[in-house]
């Protein structure tokens, strides 16, 4: 009887053993849902999108295979036209498992549409959303001006100089003087204005441009959370995303500052010519720096570009005369560039 009781207590003891042994193994590994969790995605039901093309339609129910779909009643839906998120369903099909958005139009019309196919069809209803889709869509264009604009503003320099000679004889006409006068005309970097703002503005750009590109290479994620619901608070945001808004903070700031010392030290024709080539330096600076760090090439020319624009502005840039009639501060002494008085 004895016997029997030590043998019971010993096979509790090991299907004890083997229960725990079990639990464990089941707590360590991975559970279904765990197993089979659907991809991030940064909306959700209520979402609010914006139809940005002319060819995209709901469909009236989910597709039971992919041939199924062209027998289903489509209804078109037009640019512009709001969109709500009701419902997210996954569809398996034969061959492969998508993901169906079931979708509200304005006019009360109930759809569905493949999750690929929508994202490539609206965009989210943010102003910052919207903003970032227009400029992703016409970058090149944007990129194929900037050349064009700083060809022609190189053109316009080497003109000026050609015609610098006949200039002081007194033999040209009205357009060679005008030509001429580009010579002596402000510009950035080479001939800037007489403050640090400028100098501050491309730094920040370029860094603007650096940051960018790395969010795109080791942040992804933050940057389509950030595409879905856009901030301007730099506070709480991961730290690549916190330095790129706050460089467009400070972009804001130094470029405001930067057209009150144009508009205090330039006449309105070369202010006008100055805002120009600003313009198109900022924008070459900006896509030369975003494609350059793509490559691990704009980390090593970033420290360049800022110690030699440092040196630069220290070395010629940085003013030490003032104009004896307006006050307006001069690189060197001669003819002001706003009044026009000849200081000697």
């Amino acid at each position: 009887m004895l016997n029997e009781i030590r043998g019971l207590q010993t096979s509790c003891r090991k299907s004890l053993l083997l229960v725990c042994l079990a639990g464990l193994l089941l707590s360590c590994s991975p559970s279904v849902n765990e197993m089979a969790s659907p991809p991030l995605r940064h909306y959700d039901v209520g979402y609010n999108f914006q139809c940005c093309t002319d060819s995209f339609s709901l469909l009236a129910s989910i597709p039971l295979t992919d041939t199924f779909t062209e027998q289903i009643q489509q209804m078109p839906v037009r640019e512009g036209d709001d969109l709500v998120v009701i419902d997210i369903d996954t569809a398996f099909h034969a061959s492969s498992n998508s993901i169906w958005v079931k979708l509200v139009h304005a006019s009360s019309t109930i759809g569905y549409a493949e999750e690929s196919s929508l994202l490539r069809s609206v965009v989210p209803k943010d102003s910052i959303s919207q903003m970032i889709m227009f400029f992703s869509r016409v970058h090149q264009g944007v990129a194929a001006l900037l050349v064009l604009g700083f060809v022609l503003i190189v053109a316009l320099r080497i003109a000026g100089y050609r015609d610098s000679r006949r200039l002081t004889d007194g033999t040209t006409g009205t357009s060679s003087r005008w030509l001429a006068a580009l010579r002596v005309m402000p510009l950035p970097h080479l001939r800037d204005i007489c403050s640090p703002y400028p100098l501050l503005l491309y730094l920040t750009i370029a860094g603007s441009a650096l940051f960018y590109s790395s969010i795109q290479m080791y942040a992804p994620e933050a940057w389509q959370a950030f595409y879905f619901y856009p901030t301007l608070n730099p506070l709480g945001t991961p730290p690549l995303l916190s330095a790129f808004l706050l460089c467009l903070w400070f972009i804001v700031a130094f470029f405001i500052a930067t057209m009150i010392d144009v508009v205090r030290q330039l006449s309105m024709g070369r202010m006008c010519l100055y805002v120009v080539s600003m313009f198109t330096l900022s924008g070459a600076l900006y896509v030369i720096f975003s494609i350059a760090t793509l490559y691990y090439v704009g980390y090593v020319l970033y420290p360049l570009y800022f110690v030699f624009s440092i040196w630069y502005y220290l070395r010629r840039t940085r003013p030490l005369y003032r104009c004896g009639r307006c006050g307006t501060p001069m690189h060197a002494v001669g003819r002001c560039p706003r009044c026009g008085t000849l200081n000697s």
